[in-house]
């Protein structure tokens, strides 16, 4: 396996339904319809309805609806029996049966090619309802003057081919246009094979009488093809009898009592409340109506207004709520006594991960600190809006802003906070347990960090056991330096096992005994059996900080023959060691490069002292840093790292410092792309074991 580059940052949110964002949980998720209702009026027993296919808007609604049935889980068994043409199913469970049947009808078929029918309604009074179905509610008797009505004409072609027709429209004689109408009006249309296509128009009449109606026509090439029923008019100031059952002529004729009375009765979900506004002045009126609604869960903005003109500082907090106009303009948070704004509930804000992200600093670079990602400053930003109008921090709040502290390496800080946290106030017990094992890493307390994360790796929950099972194997590797795979899927966890297989050696040298100006160098070897020795004589100075790159003055060595070179072999079966060799007295008290070579890789050295065993592992592009007097990782050493581009233009590419394992991936990085790199120098020092410069070439991928 070759190495592979990180993949792209990616955002993670926590969205409690299934492939629904939080934006997309609302109310409208599952809609009002038959079926719910038979579930709200239903008592004990088994429940079943036959509107059970209603719910099938989306997948939330299907799972709910399969929720509250009372279906079995698994199959259930059932016999069919037909005798004399009735069938009987036997079931051992309960089940649901759709059937159908066919029936001998009486079939009249005229010779026409289109179908055209004309209806009048009343616009605010158009459908009636019976056993939760919705029917037209068409004006049959006499019409009203100063009433809005409605024209719904209706063409159907029940052809198997399409046409192209005029439909010519005319209002009733003595009525006015209104709602965008046309006292005549003619639409060109195309009417496809087995179609229906509907028109409306708009109309009233200004004052009482009589009056004749020329009906819809539908004509094509000069032909008329079809023409709606004609009718007269016969329009009244006031009409013979009402429908004093109606929501239009309760809310504007009926009592207070009897809108009160309509309000609990009716299926208030279908009505416009707001018809009933101008009784709203009225402070007792508006209370109990207000009342009524609220407690049928009925919400109407026009009528909940009237709480500012009588101070009804219940109904105004309501009226405030839902205000999208007003609270669009305020802050991100705010809590006051009529107004509260939760950014969450709002869906405004929500927690968003970042994942996976390596920064390229460590430190802050110039007078302001800088958040490279795009996406991440805009959530840090948005985050601190919200916090900065809180007049404290609680617990959870702080956990959030020590995970966003985190994630910009921002590791003393969140310390920090961290520590301000109580945990028994704490509401998201699992993220606050996995970020407490994951700060004891920094607080180089790995086994404090091994015993809390333990607690948790049998959680039913994939994400968050691996999470604290990367911990344990981290600490593992720690006190062991054997690496483990958690997660196969996941790219870091492979990288670092494959580096820990990878063949790969490193070699220093050293003062050989008391003498000065002789030295002996010591290779420490993975995986591989032996190494070749080259010796050249030089008087070069490697001066990172001028040029990280010093190395390319002196790679010509490798292009012409060695002083001395000779082939040292590494103990058989075994996975390391340690490999110790004198230099050749020829060397003694001369400037000497030494280069190791194991198959297509070389390593040179120069003499300056340290006592870090360094291993640079090219193949995955880390460093792997330990004690060897200690035989411990070394943590906390600062590594910087310069990449030279294919034009030899040299860039700071990253920095920061070994973890407890001693590790550092010194490629890996999200804000900068890795093309084009063609080699890195890598300057390490530690305040204990002194300072090594390595340069390495990119990993293959």
């Amino acid at each position: 396996s070759l190495f592979r580059r990180v993949e792209p940052t990616k955002e993670w949110i926590e969205n409690n339904y299934y492939e629904l964002l939080p934006e997309a949980q609302n109310a409208n998720l599952v809609s009002v319809n038959q079926f719910w209702k038979d579930y709200a009026n239903h008592e004990g027993g088994s429940f079943a309805s036959p509107w059970f296919a209603e719910a099938n808007r989306n997948f939330t609604e299907i799972m709910f609806a399969l929720a509250v049935i009372d279906l079995p889980l698994g199959e259930v068994e059932e016999d069919f029996e037909i005798v004399d043409g009735k069938l009987t199913i036997n079931a051992n469970g309960p089940m649901i049966v759709l059937h159908q049947q066919n029936r001998e009808v009486d079939f009249a078929r005229e010779g026409t090619s289109v179908f055209v029918s004309e209806n009048f309604f009343q616009t605010n009074d158009r459908y009636r309802f019976k056993d939760g179905m919705q029917y037209d509610k068409f004006v049959d008797g006499d019409f009203l003057a100063n009433v809005l009505y409605g024209s719904e004409v209706v063409i159907t072609n029940p052809t198997s081919t399409p046409m192209a027709i005029d439909l010519l429209l005319q209002i009733p004689a003595g009525a006015m246009p209104v709602s965008a109408s046309y006292q005549t009006r003619s639409i060109s249309m195309q009417l496809n094979a087995f179609s229906t296509q509907k028109v409306e128009y708009a109309f009233y009449f200004p004052a009482a009488g009589e009056f004749s109606h020329y009906p819809a026509h539908v004509s094509s090439d000069v032909k008329v093809l079809a023409v709606a029923e004609g009718r007269d008019f016969k329009v009244v100031d006031e009409p013979e009898s009402v429908d004093e059952s109606s929501w239009a002529w309760v809310s504007q004729n009926g009592s207070d009592e009897e809108v009160l009375e309509f309000l609990n009765r009716e299926n208030i979900q279908r009505l416009n409340a707001a018809e009933i506004a101008f009784r709203m002045k009225d402070k007792a009126f508006f209370t109990l109506v207000t009342d009524t609604l609220r407690n049928r869960c009925k919400y109407d903005h026009t009528l909940w207004a009237y709480s500012v003109k009588h101070n009804d500082a219940a109904a105004i907090r309501e009226f405030l709520d839902h205000c999208d106009a007003l609270t669009s303009r305020c802050s991100m948070a705010i809590k006051s006594d009529l107004l509260t704004i939760d950014p969450f509930l709002r869906n405004w804000y929500q927690q968003r991960e970042f994942t996976p992200l390596v920064n390229a600093r460590a430190h802050q670079l110039g007078s302001s600190r800088k958040i490279l990602n795009g996406r991440i400053h805009q959530q840090y930003e948005k985050l601190m809006q919200i916090l900065g109008h809180q007049p404290q921090l609680d617990s959870d709040q702080r956990l959030v802003v020590t995970y966003y502290l985190l994630l910009q390496d921002r590791v003393e800080e969140a310390l920090q906070q961290f520590a301000k946290i109580e945990a028994k106030d704490v509401v998201q017990t699992m993220p606050y347990a996995y970020c407490d094992a994951y700060l004891d890493l920094y607080r180089e307390k790995p086994d404090e960090a091994l015993s809390k994360a333990q607690k948790w790796v049998d959680y039913p929950v994939d994400r968050w056991r691996k999470k604290f099972e990367n911990v344990v194997a981290m600490v593992k590797e720690i006190q062991s330096a054997s690496t483990t795979i958690i997660d196969e899927s996941d790219r870091t966890q492979q990288q670092d096992q494959l580096a820990a297989t990878a063949a790969g050696y490193d070699f220093r040298i050293e003062a050989s005994g008391d003498k000065r100006g002789t030295g002996k160098g010591i290779v420490e070897w993975r995986n591989l059996e032996q190494l070749t020795v080259n010796y050249y004589e030089m008087d070069v100075e490697f001066l990172f900080s001028t040029n990280p790159f010093a190395r390319d003055q002196i790679d010509g060595f490798s292009m012409i023959r060695p002083n001395h070179s000779q082939t040292l072999k590494v103990k058989d079966g075994e996975a390391k060691g340690v490999l110790e060799f004198e230099l050749p007295k020829q060397f003694d008290n001369k400037n000497v490069l030494v280069e190791v070579l194991y198959g297509g890789d070389s390593k040179s050295q120069t003499w300056f002292a340290n006592s870090m065993e360094v291993q640079v592992i090219e193949s995955y592009g880390q460093v792997l840093l330990s004690d060897p007097s200690a035989k411990a990782p070394i943590s906390k050493a600062y590594v910087k790292v310069f990449a030279k581009g294919a034009d030899g233009r040299v860039e700071f590419h990253k920095d920061g410092y070994t973890d407890l394992r001693g590790r550092f991936d010194y490629v890996t990085q999200s804000n900068r792309s890795l093309d084009g790199i063609s080699e890195y120098a890598i300057l390490i020092i530690s305040d204990e074991h002194g300072a090594v410069i390595r340069e390495a070439k990119p990993p293959r991928e």
